[in-house]
């Protein structure tokens, strides 16, 4: 199971908000957050694993005892004609929120960099490829309230959206 804790208020310092999230309602005391050095914030000492995402008004986190990548983008029209002529023809074809959600999520999972991963990976038909093979992963998208979300993960879990509270939505 991964939990989807979701805001429209304000998150000025993300890491404060995530500790006191973790603290009220995953019930972890004094929460210790580090982070790898390619800058991916971790729990230390414990055994959940938390992804961050912000877009807009929104401010997201994903909670689960599996390592986990989440990203959300706002719903909009904007072009990105620069990204787009990065795309192999059959990412063309796919829907760019989900498809840039997807592999952003994956960046996050695997504690890389947008740089090293973005010129190898490949969304095609709902599957995230590198080298022409299908990677290991499983990704979830949903969208709602305007936004368009990807959670990644090394298998298929439920993804059970809450409010900030704890309360399901």
């Amino acid at each position: 199971m991964i939990e989807l804790f979701r805001t429209f208020q304000p998150q000025p310092d993300s890491l404060s908000a995530v500790k006191e999230l973790l603290s009220a309602v995953c019930g972890i005391q004094s929460p210790v957050i580090l982070r790898t050095p390619q800058g991916k914030p971790y729990l230390d000492g414990n055994a959940l694993f938390f992804s961050v995402a912000h877009s807009g008004a929104l401010f997201a986190v994903a909670v689960s005892d599996r390592p986990v990548g989440l990203d959300a983008e706002r719903r909009t029209h904007k072009r990105y004609p620069a990204l787009t002529r990065r795309l192999t023809e059959e990412e063309r074809r796919e829907d760019l929120l989900k498809l840039w959600t997807a592999k952003e999520a994956y960046v996050k999972y695997a504690d890389s960099t947008l740089a090293r991963e973005l010129p190898s990976l490949v969304y095609e038909r709902g599957a995230l490829l590198k080298g022409g093979l299908r990677l290991p992963v499983s990704l979830n998208h949903a969208e709602r309230e305007g936004y368009v979300y990807a959670v990644c993960s090394g298998s298929p879990l439920h993804v059970r959206f809450r409010s900030f509270d704890g309360t399901p939505l």
